[in-house]
Order: structure tokens, then C-alpha cells, then sequence
């Protein structure tokens, strides 16, 4: 079990208590990686009936077996549970340093089950777990959730994984955020499939943790380092390590939009002025710094610390697909306002790409003089208050806080609505890339 902790958190919420587990040694060997490891504890826990918002629906957060090594790029984490938007199997992937300090706090990862009475967050530190109210947290953006909890503690090191009213109000699409005030680190979106209402339907407002100084152990350091060393030898030179630390994911849109790989009006049109919304303008621009994950060596993220006269929590700023699903997707061509509508999403708790989706439908719908909601192309003071309304779950955010399949039903034009199996589709136009199809 070389590179693993050996054991996993069990949290019975409904309970309040919490006890160490073996991890499974077969599994491990068998299921390779995070997502593959959560997705067999996960098939061992659900049955055609379970609620994906419902106390027996397990919440996974899983590591990987290159967690908090020097492997390149590899210190990502998984959250798994049912879906609540689709129903089926769901996974949210993300970077930050929260895999690497659960994995050095001791723990492989964390199955939550049931559903706690009041609202509460889960501290893993010095070897300690507990569970403490958080009730005091509740209406907390994701980004003032960790600074509280920070701050309560009295440990800035701490990483929090956190929701935020969106995943309180159960949005079909809420996100858990990761954050860590460390200078230069990036924060970790689990976006998909609505992973933040899982959490949120157990009362479950944050886990925070505080990662240990111990080494991962592995089987063969030397062969390891050696394995590894060509790899990061060659990543600094590397074109698109270069590019992406340049000008970010999002530094692609241009090229993208020359392939017709962009989704526009959307996905009803195949040509935007993408340049205006482009990674590249926003390095030029507005960005004041980078931002990377554990030991990754590309430093993707975008620091920026204004957006349409907007300070920006903790600087965060946009990546490609919030770009795209809240710039060519609704034909907003104003970086600041889509830059500063995807920080409202971090902020509230809500997939970007499925929020984005979800409004451009809208538009979309109101062209097709379906619904009489006034929100039009390229309104990007309306799609800020939409996503407002949709993490409160005020008004028409209501019906649009159910994902685009549903809302479509809501008409009678389901089939309209640009999602499988009532997932929104990512920001990449089959058309012009046909993998996507099989999506």
C-alpha cells in the first residue's frame, strides 16, 4: 500500500460520530486512482432507490495514489455521490492542495454518510478529527466560509472545502469550492453534477483540514525520482506549459473560436468576436498574478483583483469554460462583467457551466417567445441577477436552479435543452471536436 494512507474517514453525520477504516487493499489495486476508488465504494453504498439528496446517498471525497508526491500536476481530489441533476453515477474533479493535505493529515478519503440536524463542518488537524456547528456559517459565501473557519480556528494553513448557498439551497448544480490563503495557489472547483447539494443535504456547510509534514511513503524512491525527473525536466519548456501559464485556459478562446469549437447563442450560431472575451486580453488587461495547484508546474490560474469595478474574492479569477458559458454562450462580449459573474458563481456555490448553460437557455427560450422573462442576448447585468436568484432559489432562479433539462420540461421543450442526461453539455462544440459526441 505504498503511496497510500491506509485508511479512510467514515462521518456518520446523523449521528455525530466518526471512525477510522482499513482502506480496501483489493480495491485499491484494482480500481486505479481517486475517481476509480470512490466510484467502487460507491456502488457498494447505492441501490436503484436511493435519494441523490437523501441521507443514504454517500458524499466521497477521494485522493489519488500520486497525492501529494512530486509527481507533475497530480494533486487533484474527487467528490463522488448519485447526482442529483442526472441521477446517475456523479463526479467532481479539482485541484487547490485539499488531495495532498488530507493525504498527509492521514487519510486517503472521506466517505460521509447520513444527515446531521443542524448545520455543521467537519476539522481534520494534528491527528484530531471533530466536528463542529456551523449554524453561525450558514448564508456564508464559500470564499467567507473558509476565511471564518480559518479565522475560528486560529490556523491560516488550514485548505476548506466548502458550499455555499447554493449548495444550502439544494441547486440541482451547486459546487464545492477549495480554498487556501496561501500566496500563488489556486482555487479548486468539484463543478459537476451537482456535488455542493449532495453536501448540502447533510447539513454538511464545510470540511477543512490541515495537512502534516510526513512524507509519502513509496515502494522505491530512487525509481520514482528517476521516473519523475524527465517529466519535470522537460514540463518548463514545454509549449503549452507556457501558454497556459501565460494566458491561462482561457488564453485558447481565440484559436478555439477559429475552429468552431466555442458553443455561441447558445449553440445555435458558429461565430462570436472571441477575442474580446480571450485569455488574452485578460493577461493584458486585468491579471495580477498566477495561481497554481500542488506540485503543478503549469500555473493556469488567474489572479485578478478587479472585474467591472468589482473586487474579486480572493482575486480568483476566470477560466475557459466560465468564459465561454457566460461570454459566446449568451453573447455577453464584456470580459470584466463575465469575469465578474463567474466570481459571483464561485462565491455562491455554483457550477459555472451548468449556471451558464442554464441562463443562455433562457435567452434562448425568450427568443423563441417560449417564456416572457426579460433576459436577452448578451445581458449581462440580468445574468448576474439570475444567478443570484438561482443560488436563492428566488423567482424564476427557482425553476432554472433545476438545471436546463428540467426547465425545458417545465415548457414542453425539453428536447431543446443542450444536456445528457440532464447534465449541461461542457464548453466544447462536438461539431468541431467529435469526441465531445460521446459525451
Amino acid at each position: 500500500m505504498n503511496s497510500y494512507a491506509g485508511k479512510l474517514l467514515i462521518v456518520e453525520l446523523t449521528t455525530g460520530k466518526f471512525h477510522d477504516e482499513p482502506l480496501n487493499e483489493k480495491y485499491a489495486a484494482q480500481y486505479i486512482g481517486g475517481a476509480g476508488l470512490a466510484a467502487r465504494y460507491l456502488y457498494d453504498a447505492l441501490d436503484a432507490h436511493t435519494d441523490p439528496l437523501g441521507p443514504d446517498n454517500p458524499l466521497i471525497f477521494m485522493t489519488g495514489p500520486l497525492d501529494a508526491t512530486t509527481a507533475p500536476s497530480a494533486g487533484r481530489f474527487v467528490v463522488c455521490a448519485r447526482s442529483p441533476l442526472t441521477g446517475l453515477y456523479g463526479e467532481a474533479n479539482a485541484g487547490n492542495f485539499f488531495g495532498p493535505d488530507l493525504k498527509t493529515a492521514g487519510y486517503d478519503g472521506i466517505i460521509v454518510r447520513g444527515k446531521s440536524p443542524t448545520s455543521v463542518y467537519l476539522l481534520i488537524r494534528d491527528g484530531l478529527v471533530e466536528l463542529r456547528d456551523a449554524k453561525h456559517l450558514v448564508g456564508k459565501t464559500t470564499f467567507e466560509t473558509g476565511d471564518a473557519i480559518r479565522t475560528e480556528v486560529g490556523d491560516e494553513r488550514l485548505t476548506v472545502a466548502a458550499i455555499g448557498p447554493a449548495g444550502e439551497n439544494l441547486v440541482k448544480y451547486a459546487m464545492i469550492l477549495a480554498t487556501n490563503p496561501r500566496p500563488g495557489v489556486k482555487k479548486g472547483i468539484a463543478g459537476r453534477c451537482g456535488m455542493g447539494a449532495v453536501m448540502g443535504s447533510k447539513n454538511l456547510k464545510a470540511i477543512a483540514v490541515r495537512g502534516g509534514n510526513a512524507r509519502v511513503a513509496l515502494h522505491d524512491p530512487a525509481a520514482f525520482d528517476a521516473a519523475v525527473r524527465p517529466a519535470l525536466e522537460m514540463l518548463p519548456d514545454d509549449m503549452s506549459t507556457q501558454m497556459f501559464r501565460s494566458v491561462g485556459t482561457s488564453g485558447a478562446m481565440d484559436f478555439l473560436g477559429l475552429l468552431g469549437d466555442v458553443p455561441t447563442k447558445y449553440w445555435t450560431a458558429g461565430t462570436f468576436d472571441y477575442a474580446k472575451i480571450s485569455g488574452n486580453v485578460l493577461a493584458e488587461a486585468m491579471l495580477s498574478g498566477y495561481a497554481t495547484c500542488h506540485a503543478c508546474m503549469v500555473a493556469c490560474g488567474r489572479k485578478v483583483a478587479q472585474a467591472a469595478g468589482h473586487d474579486l474574492p480572493h482575486s480568483e479569477g476566470p477560466e475557459y469554460e466560465t468564459l465561454a458559458a457566460f461570454g459566446a454562450l449568451a453573447l455577453i462580449d464584456d470580459l470584466g462583467m463575465a469575469t465578474h459573474i463567474g466570481s459571483q458563481c464561485d462565491a455562491l456555490g455554483l457550477d459555472t457551466i451548468s449556471a451558464g448553460s442554464t441562463i443562455a437557455f433562457a435567452m434562448f427560450l425568450r427568443e423563441q417567445g417560449i417564456i416572457a422573462d426579460d433576459v436577452g442576448w448578451g445581458d449581462a447585468p440580468r445574468a448576474l441577477q439570475l444567478v443570484q436568484m438561482i443560488a436563492r432559489r428566488e423567482g424564476i432562479g427557482d425553476a432554472l436552479a433545476e438545471g436546463t433539462q428540467a426547465f425545458g420540461a417545465r415548457y414542453g421543450v425539453e428536447g431543446l435543452a443542450a444536456q445528457v442526461n440532464g447534465l449541461e453539455v461542457p464548453m466544447h462544440d462536438p461539431r468541431a471536436a467529435s469526441g465531445m459526441a460521446l459525451v
